[in-house]
């Protein structure tokens, strides 16, 4: 199979994916199709303007040929392992879980300060999740500084005297996110594409992952922006 032809076939698995996602007829356009996609589908909704231009490649393919084989447009290698990569990124939803199930280390609030300092250190992170009043949040590096600002005049600072509650109390506004094991890695990733963008007032340095998204459940993963653009990256 030609690449024109490949990427012909992709297309079409593309309008049936956006179809039943869309519950939307085949007298649908394909604008129609991604603009109502959009709406639900962050993924779509961050390649609108690719997807059209995908399209305008399809009519392309489709509509000013040659029989059998002659083109007037025919994509990349490169173009079209992109667009391939994108029809199964869309076709296949994947969710927060299993993708990132990890054991995650939990600090209770009358924990020593010092053990969440000597876990962070080793696993070289910037925060842990720890439980404040029944409800997982994070303890992060932001955090610890700002408690620490709060001690600077003691003469002789004793950091095994503390707990991780009293550096908790330090934490400015909710720096994690909950979302349940069914959600996906994309309405993740648009999470923490809104906060880059400033639409919440403090930043989401990770999301806990548990069963129904309620912080009162055990976690059952964790994940950072950064892992998620590392994934995709490599992906």
């Amino acid at each position: 199979m030609n690449r024109a032809d490949e990427f012909v076939r992709l297309f079409n698995t593309l309008v049936d994916r956006l179809r039943k996602m869309t519950g939307q007829g085949r007298e649908a356009a394909f604008h129609e199709l991604v603009a109502a996609a959009a709406r639900n589908n962050p993924l779509v909704r961050r390649n609108v303007s690719l997807l059209r231009d995908y399209s305008e490649l399809r009519n392309a393919i489709v509509h000013y040929h040659s029989y059998p084989a002659e083109f007037v447009a025919e994509p990349t290698e490169k173009t079209l392992a992109r667009f391939g990569n994108l029809v199964d990124a869309i076709a296949s939803r994947r969710k927060l879980y299993p993708a990132h199930r990890k054991d995650v280390r939990v600090f209770r609030a009358e924990e020593k300060f010092t053990e969440a300092l000597k876990y962070m250190d080793e696993m070289d992170f910037s925060q842990v999740v720890a439980l404040k009043h029944g409800e997982h949040v994070l303890l992060t590096a932001e955090g610890i500084a700002e408690w620490l600002q709060t001690r600077v005049k003691a003469e002789c600072l004793d950091l095994s005297a503390f707990t991780v509650g009293d550096v908790l109390q330090f934490e400015k506004g909710q720096k994690s996110a909950v979302m349940s094991r069914f959600q996906t890695i994309d309405e993740a990733l648009d999470l923490f594409s809104k906060t880059a963008l400033g639409r919440r007032s403090t930043r989401i340095y990770a999301v806990i992952i548990t069963h129904s998204g309620k912080r009162t459940e055990k976690p059952l993963g964790i994940v950072t922006a950064w892992d998620l653009l590392k994934e995709r990256d490599e992906g």
